[in-house]
């Protein structure tokens, strides 16, 4: 009950509701005993402001109040109870030398003299007794026990009263029957006002709106100024008709008395509902006599302190009755953060028990992070070390590394050993030689035609013509390494992991196609200790390589030794191999070494002076972050009609669009480019679906969903292109359109291809909690495991 009952939006990153008039508020209260610190997101901040309004405020409160459960609470020594209980009053005023206000006292109706057989004299020092045992035990986790006593004290004697039999069976949320006896008790006019405020809010549990609004008007009638109360029932009334900003007027001007710390946790309610969210905790934080643990938790919950929440969810009592609430809470909390088996547990063991309490107490809606698709957002959180996470430095390692050609030497000796085999035996052997040699010939130079393609920008034909060709051959080491390295820059990580550990066992010398075998690995969730320590072996036993080589400074960088890269640096071992130079300017800005960064950067700039990464990377090293305002308008000037090769931007390495629609967005020039990119699809006919891929991707980040979703599909449906990335973002773009369903479908199409990419597991983790299907969602989170891996783009907020 009370406090324990709070629920607050659960996301720091859930965009403020534009519309926040009265008739969301119907839909901002679950079916608890009280009121909700919570969905206060979408909540009025207000209704009428005037007193000559009152009639059109009424009506706005109206749809706010159909679902509101609220019974405002007071308790003594952390019991939450019914603040407009008499039973509960006694509790906060035990110990206190002030003397309770007349109406809080418990009424006393004896029978009538000339009856002495059923006169029952009250002892109301036996009935504080009864009280006391009934805190103690609530406060120890004995709930029920506590709830009888409370029963019994109510029906002590039958003329104790009918107002206080009816709080004792809202304690016990019998709440039609609490109903008739607060009827009684206004009939007998026993404290009329707070019994009519009860009886509405039993009308309130009832689900009938008429009722409620019949009984909060009698409350108002009857609070007259002479009353002690009458100002905080009165701040009592207009809450409940939904006029918060009124009631927090009122309440502030209470500033001592018995209704001080009653009116401060009201206050607090209001200040969570109209966003002030670090006020509500200041006004937490000052009150007395309350368990605050719950709504604490929630409302830092909100705000994106996280380690703040866990450690207020954490000391929600294991007995409270609204446990449940507090570990699903916990819970949502918990997938924010990346511990997704943790809270996958709890949520299955508490589907199990309630399989309706999971949907319905915190439905949640998948979304697109505001990081990556708000401008504002991505300014706030722009951090250039993102463009170094270690999946986007392997993307750039990727993006750079050559493609292996065919095996010259490899040829010549299998025709001179057919020749020598011919002159010598003249047999089956020297044919078997010549053959062998016809073939390696005719697929190395289908192998050069597809890597001109490749490396041209027309990475995915391709990467489908590398299928083809391994298809026929598939014992061809180097088509293998190409293959997989195609899959690597189309960002499809578990194809590229097939392949280069097949390239790898048919070649072991390979020490790359091992290395990144293990890196691809590792990028898609798959265990790779058993080949670490193969390749690792292999690289050792080479005794052409030194200590410090790039094949092992690689590895010892997959298991983030940060020593290797600073030795890397020290002993500079890139001797102009642009491949071991990227690597260099990458360890650079991970270190912080800033100076050398920039000396890689020119060097790579010389290279590649027109290349749209390499310009970005050379931007990076030249340009702080400090002041991102100045840092987007640096951006502008460097990218802003500039003359680049957009060929890698259509066909290429999918590292190009990201890396450079990210520096787009945050400099606000998304626009200027996506126009540049569709005066290019009109004049580019026969690369209209590799531009096409360009436009649906800053179409994301420029909030045209729609637009990105229909070529998306268009892609995937029409021109077959069923890649695991394209499919992945064609997801992105149906959530973005508020398509979840289509979402499901792209993600499971995905995982096909790619079923151990965590990226995959988490949005379809969402998108079944989303549409109430909880063991589905309970089976993804469960494959991804507690893990500091963070989805680029999905992420989710509550529903109300």
């Amino acid at each position: 009950m009370a406090a324990d009952n709070e629920i607050v939006i659960l996301d720091d990153d859930q965009k403020e509701k534009k519309d926040q008039n009265s008739q969301n508020t119907q839909n901002e209260f679950g079916q608890d005993d009280f009121v909700l610190l919570e969905e206060l997101a979408v909540a009025p901040a207000g209704s009428s402001q005037d007193a000559e309004d009152e009639e059109e405020g009424e009506q706005k409160g109206k749809k706010k109040l159909n679902k509101k459960i609220l019974i405002i609470i007071a308790a003594g020594g952390g019991v939450i109870l019914l603040l407009l209980i008499v039973l509960i009053t006694l509790l906060l005023s035990r110990g206190s030398k002030k003397e309770p206000a007349p109406v809080l006292e418990v009424p006393v109706t004896t029978m009538p003299k000339q009856e002495p057989q059923n006169y029952y004299e009250i002892n109301k020092g036996r009935i504080e007794e009864m009280i006391a045992k009934a805190n103690v035990l609530y406060d120890s986790g004995n709930r029920i026990e506590a709830l009888k006593i409370y029963e019994n004290v109510a029906i002590y004697n039958e003329s104790l009263s009918y107002y206080n039999l009816g709080v004792s069976q809202m304690n016990q949320e019998k709440f039609d029957e609490a109903l008739e006896n607060f009827k009684k008790a206004i009939s007998n006019q026993e404290h009329t006002d707070v019994s009519a405020l009860n009886a509405a809010v039993c009308a309130l549990h009832l689900n009938n709106t008429e009722l409620f609004r019949y009984y909060i008007d009698l409350a108002r009638a009857f609070l007259t100024p002479n009353s002690s109360a009458y100002i905080y029932y009165s701040a009592l009334v207009n809450y409940y008709k939904g006029y918060y900003i009124e009631a927090y007027h009122i309440l502030n001007s209470i500033k001592d008395g018995f209704y001080a710390n009653n009116a401060n946790y009201l206050k607090s309610k209001i200040l969570s509902l109209i966003r002030r969210d670090k006020d509500a905790i200041a006004a937490l934080d000052d009150l007395r006599g309350y368990n605050t643990n719950l709504p604490m938790g929630l409302l830092h919950a909100r705000l994106g302190n996280y380690d703040d929440a866990l450690y207020y969810l954490n000391r929600v009592d294991p007995l409270a009755s609204n446990i449940d609430l507090a570990k699903l809470a916990r819970s949502l909390v918990q997938l924010k953060i990346g511990t997704y088996l943790t809270a996958a547990e709890v949520i299955g063991e508490i589907h199990e028990r309630n399989a309706t309490f999971v949907a319905s107490t915190y439905p949640i809606k998948a979304g697109l992070k505001d990081d990556y698709f708000n401008i504002n957002a991505a300014q706030k959180n722009f951090d250039e070390k993102l463009f170094f996470h270690k999946n986007s430095a392997f993307s750039m390692l990727f993006y750079y590394t050559p493609y292996k050609v065919f095996d010259a030497k490899q040829t010549i000796d299998y025709i001179a050993k057919g020749g020598v085999s011919a002159f010598v035996s003249q047999g089956v052997d020297a044919d078997e030689y010549l053959r062998t040699s016809g073939i390696i010939s005719r697929v190395n130079a289908s192998l050069s035609k597809t890597i001109e393609k490749a490396i041209n920008s027309e990475l995915r034909v391709a990467n489908k013509e590398f299928l083809t060709l391994v298809s026929e051959y598939p014992g061809h080491a180097i088509l293998q390494y190409d293959l997989a390295l195609s899959y690597a820059q189309l960002g499809d990580y578990a194809n590229a992991y097939k392949h280069f550990v097949i390239s790898y066992h048919l070649n072991p010398k390979n020490h790359l196609a091992g290395v990144y075998a293990v890196l691809c690995a590792q990028v898609a969730g798959r265990d790779y200790r058993q080949l670490y320590a193969e390749v690792s072996e292999n690289i050792t036993n080479d005794e052409t390589l030194g200590d410090a080589n790039f094949y092992n400074t690689l590895l010892l960088y997959l298991r983030d030794n940060s020593g290797a890269l600073t030795r890397w640096l020290d002993e500079g071992k890139d001797e102009g191999d642009t491949l071991k130079m990227v690597f260099s300017y990458i360890s650079a800005m991970i270190l912080n070494r800033k100076n050398d960064a920039k000396i890689y950067s020119n060097s790579l700039l010389g290279k590649l002076p027109n290349d749209i990464l390499t310009n970005i990377l050379h931007f990076l090293a030249h340009n702080e972050r400090e002041d991102i305002k100045e840092y987007a308008k640096n951006i502008q000037i460097r990218f802003l009609g500039a003359n680049f090769d957009l060929n890698t931007l259509y066909g290429g390495s999918n590292i190009v669009k990201e890396q450079f629609v990210k520096l787009l967005q945050i400099s606000g020039l998304s626009d200027v480019w996506r126009g540049i990119i569709l005066s290019d699809l009109k004049k580019e006919r026969n690369r209209a679906d590799e531009i096409r891929h360009a436009l649906a991707y800053i179409d994301l980040f420029t909030n045209r969903h729609d637009e990105a979703f229909e070529i998306y599909n268009y892609l995937v449906h029409t021109k077959k292109e069923q890649d695991a990335y394209t499919l992945f973002l064609a997801a992105v773009a149906s959530i973005g359109s508020n398509r979840p369903q289509n979402a499901v479908a792209y993600l499971e199409l995905a995982k096909l291809t790619n079923p151990t990419d965590p990226g995959n597991k988490i949005a379809l983790g969402f998108l079944y909690h989303e549409l109430g299907n909880i063991p589905a969602a309970v089976a993804q989170y469960i494959s991804v495991g507690n893990t500091d891996y963070k989805s680029r783009f999905f992420t989710f907020h509550l529903a109300n």
